[in-house]
């Protein structure tokens, strides 16, 4: 979730006068125009953006883009862009239209609410979070990495609005439609864990997609560190479910989806009722004072985020 810190970096740039001088024949001064359109009207008029203007219409989201008490900052396909998704998907346009589930979660995704995020402001490498829900990141080359690992570039930006900005992309932004259970399943490293959150019953929470959890994934060489350090079997561990369930809980936070980039130092109070710590190079010290670092950060799923991590956490 982009940080409410990172708001001051989404200001308008403030018009300045160039500094005058003494001779009054050198007296500049730089003139902008006002945008006098809203979000949806450009994307209405703007012959790149058909496809966009229509799949808007057709969700409703429109509406919403015509806002003037609220301001958003919007990644627009270009009509190619939705041509390359239409055959990738092998759809035609009409039933990409026709699905408003589908087309509102894509849309979505595209969308940062509260805020005009201009070129110059971009939070390049942070996670930024969209209405979707999901975040996407940016490189300093101007390249999106979305949650599905696809790429896509800005080609056009600062296009402004009355109620914030515009940047065209040449491909469309995809969210992703696993669950956290989904991508444990899917991750050969977090076998032990998804061994271990069936045995607790915690697999249709972790699969909730109403849900928004941050994971902190032990990997499998966690659980054999684990495992030695309790002078445990595998199998003695998932046949307790009581400590399994207390040691799991320990490893999520509940609504909120905490993204590398949003961790701070200090604690941070987990599912299970106690806290871990982060320090300032993002290293977590658990309960009992033992430490664990984040290997893998940024694993998105449709109810929340996956960090895998080295050490598996203890609470007190």
């Amino acid at each position: 979730m982009l940080k409410r810190t990172l708001l001051s970096l989404a200001l308008a740039m403030t018009v300045l006068p160039l500094a005058a001088c003494n001779d009054d024949d050198n007296d500049f001064s730089v003139v902008v125009e006002a945008p006098t359109q809203n979000i949806a009207e450009i994307a209405a008029e703007n012959k790149d953006l058909t496809i966009l203007n229509a799949a808007l219409k057709a969700s409703g989201l429109d509406k919403v883009l015509m806002s003037s008490e609220d301001e958003f900052t919007v990644f627009a396909p270009t009509d190619a862009a939705f041509a390359e998704l239409l055959e990738e998907l092998d759809v035609t346009s009409e039933e990409l239209l026709a699905n408003k589930e589908l087309l509102t979660m894509v849309l979505t995704y595209h969308v940062i609410p509260n805020m005009t995020v201009k070129a110059a402001d971009i939070p390049y490498g942070d996670s930024i979070e969209t209405v979707n829900g999901q975040a996407f990141s940016i490189s300093d080359a101007n390249v999106i990495m979305d949650a599905s690992g696809d790429t896509s570039k800005i080609i056009k930006t600062d296009v402004l609005a009355t109620n914030g900005v515009i940047h065209l992309i040449d491909d469309v932004l995809l969210p992703t439609d696993k669950s956290i259970v989904d991508l444990a399943v899917a991750t050969e490293d977090l076998s032990i864990l998804k061994e271990a959150v069936v045995a607790a019953g915690l697999a249709d929470a972790l699969a909730d997609k109403a849900a928004d959890f941050t994971v902190f994934a032990p990997n499998n060489a966690a659980f054999a560190k684990l495992l030695a350090e309790l002078n445990i079997s595998k199998e003695q561990l998932l046949q307790d479910k009581p400590l399994l369930t207390k040691v799991l809980t320990y490893h999520v936070i509940k609504d909120d989806r905490v993204f590398a980039s949003e961790i701070m130092a200090g604690s941070q109070e987990m599912l299970e009722g106690s806290s871990i710590t982060f320090d300032a190079k993002k290293q977590i010290t658990d309960g009992r004072d033992r430490t664990s670092n984040i290997v893998t950060a940024n694993i998105q799923a449709n109810n929340g985020v996956v960090h895998v991590i080295d050490t598996v956490l203890l609470p007190k």
